[in-house]
């Protein structure tokens, strides 16, 4: 088949499993049309026909779970894209899909990478579940501080150690970054991810650092993503969000960010790591140990009366740390506290 056989019409991009090709179609076929008649010409390969119908590009993927073709919407055009670049850097570029068949964890599972990865979710008063549960994964920067040691990893691996104020130093990286506020998209889609260590105060206050450090977890750790997967659960639907850098060809990016989009919803799609046999993991018999005896923590119960009776603190905390060896993975061990003790902060 020649593609000079396809009568003048709209723009499409063929995606194939060895190679995209592109060309013209008649304005008025129809979707199911279109794909039989590609297929006729590519028998043996698995086809995406990626359709730009101003101001929305539709997709016509093939296959979706169960078979059939499935209809997707882009949230913007290549057009937009590049009206929004003269003032913004990053764009959001959004498809939504149906969640009624998925959960946070099904979705997590099949998704995850062996780092660098994120699944936040809440769980508010009455153990209701907030509108939004958020999947990301291979970010472009990670951020990370011990003390005054900075040091920044891009998604290339190239990493650069220096010296400064921590909070400081990523508030300067974030800025560079400028996206629009869109309609219908979760006001979370792209940016920094991490936590703070208690530890970060000392950069700010002066404050006694007498502890031992003995497990070396840096005080701050963020990774800035522009991969989302935003579950929301007041509508059943996922949005999977891939923000496009701008940046020279932006039709280039733009197809980009469409590809990468179309490479989650395959993954999504494969239900092959859900049905991976798990070896079954035990309850560990191993013995939990504290960082602090028994008389050693009453000890300290003690002295905080006595400075509590005397006024020179009116409440302290205190506390200790149990660790225990077992084999269960973090995942697994998320899933079970998830369960036990549902929190706004997990």
């Amino acid at each position: 088949m020649s593609f000079s056989d396809v009568e003048k019409g709209f723009f499409y991009l063929l995606r194939g499993n060895r190679k995209n090709r592109r060309g013209k179609i008649k304005s008025s076929a129809k979707p199911d049309a279109a794909l039989e008649f590609f297929r006729k010409g590519f028998p043996k390969q698995r086809l995406t026909l990626i359709m730009i119908t101003p101001p929305i590009r539709y997709i016509y993927n093939v296959p979706k779970r169960g078979g059939g073709t499935e209809i997707i919407m882009f949230n913007l055009s290549v057009d937009e894209v590049r009206e929004l670049s003269a003032e913004y850097n990053i764009i959001p570029l959004t498809v939504e899909c149906y969640a009624d068949m998925d959960t946070p964890i099904s979705v997590f599972k099949r998704m995850q990478t062996e780092k660098d990865c994120f699944l936040l979710e809440s769980i508010g008063e009455s153990q209701v579940t907030a509108r939004y549960s958020f999947i990301g994964r291979n970010p472009f920067i990670s951020f990370k501080s011990l003390g005054d040691e900075i040091t920044v990893t891009d998604y290339t691996g190239k990493t650069d150690t220096y010296n400064g104020k921590p909070m400081e130093e990523l508030e300067k990286i974030v800025t560079r970054y400028k996206a629009p506020k869109l309609p219908d998209i979760p006001s979370f889609n792209g940016g920094a991810v991490g936590f703070f260590a208690y530890d970060i105060i000392r950069q700010y206050e002066n404050l006694p650092d007498i502890n031992p450090d003995d497990l070396n977890l840096p005080d701050m750790h963020f990774m800035l993503m522009d991969e989302i997967i935003a579950f929301d659960h007041k509508r059943q639907k996922i949005v999977i969000i891939v923000n496009i850098h701008v940046g020279g060809d932006i039709e280039r990016q733009y197809n980009k960010a469409a590809g990468r989009i179309l490479d989650i919803q395959r993954e999504m799609a494969d239900l092959s790591k859900l049905q991976e046999k798990e070896t079954r993991e035990y309850r560990s018999v191993s013995k939990m140990v504290s960082n602090v005896t028994k008389e050693q923590f009453c000890a300290n119960v003690e002295k905080a009366k006595e400075y509590i009776k005397n006024g020179d603190i009116f409440q302290v905390v205190l506390s200790q740390r149990f660790t225990v060896e077992t084999s269960v993975s973090p995942f697994n061990t998320y899933r079970a506290l998830r369960l036990i003790n549902p929190s706004p902060y997990m």
